[in-house]
């Protein structure tokens, strides 16, 4: 199966190792910074200004400017985490590790007993959807482990799900709840044999 490339997936590989990184869509953090900008700029301005619905029920004016501040700083590091981190995958026979960086976030290791399938779950059709794809496997005890998401688009999803297929040997095998690989699915059906 032909599978188009996305520049912004990079690919390391030798025979015994693959790595596959990519830069995180900074467009999903428009919402987060928005947000935390609003309600915190309204806080601290409310703090400063001595402005509110009710003086007396308000906390004392230094109160509002840190609660103002702390709810911008966590939606700005959000904000910041999909501007500047990068999803790692790093995999050889034996294990897989998928590292993001260099904001610290969760590290997820899963040290394969075997792996059946690599599949991607979520919508395909909608441009809105690209950050809903996440990269799944499948292990010898029929377990889902989720591994990773925040794809820079569909192609590099797609990309990085056939990459690792093929590293590790897999025959593609329909996995339930793959929504977005119904459409290789459907592809397949239509050519000829």
């Amino acid at each position: 199966m032909l599978v188009p490339k996305d520049k912004a997936v990079r690919i390391h590989r030798t025979p015994q190792v693959l790595r596959l990184e990519w830069k995180w869509r900074w467009q999903e953090s428009i919402g987060p910074i928005l947000v935390g900008s609003m309600l915190g700029g309204s806080l601290v301005a409310a703090g400063f200004t001595g402005t509110g619905p009710n003086l007396e029920r308000l906390p004392p004016i230094w109160g509002l400017i840190a609660t103002g501040a702390a709810i911008f700083g966590a939606f700005a590091y959000v904000a910041a985490t999909f501007c500047v981190n990068r999803t790692s995958i790093l995999t050889d026979r034996d294990r897989i590790v998928v590292k993001h960086g260099p904001l610290p976030l969760l590290r997820r290791r899963h040290d394969e007993n075997g792996t059946k399938q690599f599949y991607l779950k979520g919508a395909m059709q909608s441009s809105a959807s690209m950050g809903a794809l996440a990269l799944h496997l499948v292990d010898n005890d029929d377990q889902e482990v989720f591994l990773a998401k925040n794809f820079p688009s569909r192609t590099a999803a797609m990309q990085v799900w056939a990459e690792l297929q093929e590293f590790h040997g897999l025959e593609d095998l329909p996995v339930l709840g793959e929504v977005s690989h119904g459409a290789l699915l459907d592809q397949r059906s239509n050519r000829p044999a």
